[in-house]
């Protein structure tokens, strides 16, 4: 997993919020910052578990919102 290699700092994941808790729960473990899209999870208090454990580590826990299929990006 990459989460261990020397000089990654952090990860990416849009793999979707229905796996996205147990996946930054990782992440933290492994002392990584997180860049994810947005929901980050549909229970807001999951979502507040994530952003204390990212806060109690140090860590950065960046949310995006995509507009992949926004018509006013879409080429």
């Amino acid at each position: 997993m990459f989460l261990y290699l020397q000089g990654c700092n952090g990860i990416r994941d849009d793999s979707g919020s229905q796996f996205l808790y147990l996946r930054l729960r990782v992440a933290t473990e492994a002392g990584k910052h997180a860049l994810v899209e947005k929901p980050i999870d549909v229970t807001l208090e999951k979502a507040d578990r994530m952003i204390t454990a990212f806060r109690k580590a140090g860590k950065k826990l960046s949310v995006i919102s995509q507009h992949r299929f926004d018509p006013s990006v879409v080429w």
